[in-house]
């Protein structure tokens, strides 16, 4: 498979002879249906190469039992189809048979398709106990980059920045973070965000920074979340504001991003953006710190410590009836059980 040696010239002439190529056309009137029932079944929801109106199925919820023996009938009576080699590839995957979906999915990046060329990419990045495949996987990626395909040109940034299996290069990086980004690709987005924010690449800029989050954010992206809160509340390539800052802590918080839960602790204890809420702030620190955030349980200590805060939480947990101690501003271990039960929160 010559498209795995890693030059530029020798995959972009593969690209564009897989594009020249033409495919078998089968007078056939059931090919549609043939086709459709393994789109239906087996079809990447994130492809944008899947025929119009073909909604996609996620990974997790690819029906087996059903996709195999559609997509391989697909794959029999029309060989030539890449996108049946590779929705085979992906539901053969989901039921653990690799050295088979491999197969398809080679079969399918033979035939120049750009899905495929990227499942195969990360296979090679993530492989584990062997000789490192990292080249491989940029040669792949390169290869479905170059026809457009926004996961792999993010991915091909990520390997230039870390310098796996290419020579570490921020300009580089920058470069193909920027292409997915306008397709308005989140992690492309936010990887680009990131590069401005830290001069890495580029000239640094807070303003694109700012810009590069907001979008990746509005995408559901926790981590642009999380650094655009940062800018909020450090008045940094926008206008400060406390509430837009906490607003998208909170945000990321409900996605599972922890340090922003501890941001938000903060916030809360300190009346920044919100009313000041010390319970809420000792209820974040918890949640946060039982999930391994040790600034949080540094910031929790220290705010146990303060004895009018701690008679203020005992107040409250007593109130709630979840406490029955001395309101002493003695925070200890019954104090914190007490916490812990009212919150649920480690």
């Amino acid at each position: 498979m010559k498209f795995l040696r890693f030059s530029r010239l020798g995959v972009l002439v593969l690209a564009v002879l897989s594009l020249l190529t033409p495919n078998t056309v089968v007078s056939d009137e059931n090919r549609a249906s043939v086709l459709s029932r393994c789109d239906a079944l087996a079809a990447n929801p994130l492809n944008p190469d899947n025929p119009a109106g073909v909604e996609g199925v996620k990974f997790s919820d690819i029906d087996i039992g059903r996709a195999i023996p559609a997509c391989k009938s697909a794959t029999t009576r029309y060989p030539n189809e890449p996108r049946m080699h590779y929705q085979l590839g992906r539901a053969l995957d989901a039921v653990g048979q690799n050295k088979l979906a491999l197969k398809e999915y080679f079969m399918a990046a033979d035939m120049g398709y750009r899905a495929a060329l990227f499942n195969l990419g990360t296979i090679y990045r993530d492989r584990k106990n062997s000789p490192d495949r990292s080249h491989d996987a940029a040669s792949l990626f390169l290869a479905s980059a170059l026809q457009g395909y926004a996961p792999a040109q993010f991915n091909l940034g990520y390997l230039y920045e870390k310098g796996r299996g290419v020579p570490q290069s921020d300009v580089e990086a920058v470069y193909w973070y920027q292409l997915s980004a306008d397709q308005g690709y989140r992690n492309g987005e936010f990887n680009l965000g990131w590069m401005y924010e830290k001069g890495r690449g580029v000239p640094q800029s807070y303003e694109q920074a700012t810009e590069w989050y907001s979008g990746a954010s509005q995408k559901g992206h926790a981590s642009a979340m999380y650094r655009l809160g940062i800018l909020y509340e450090s008045g940094l390539g926008t206008s400060q504001s406390s509430h837009e800052a906490l607003t998208q802590y909170l945000r990321a918080a409900e996605k599972g991003e922890i340090r922003a839960l501890t941001a938000a602790g903060r916030m809360y204890r300190d009346g920044q953006g919100i009313d000041k809420d010390v319970m809420e702030a000792a209820i974040l620190f918890r949640t946060a710190a039982a999930q391994g955030d040790r600034q949080a349980a540094d910031l929790m200590k220290t705010l146990f410590a303060n004895q009018d805060i701690a008679r203020e939480l005992q107040r409250q947990l007593k109130k709630h009836g979840f406490y029955s101690g001395k309101i002493d501003g003695a925070f200890g271990r019954g104090s914190q059980a007490a916490l812990g039960d009212f919150c649920q929160c480690g």
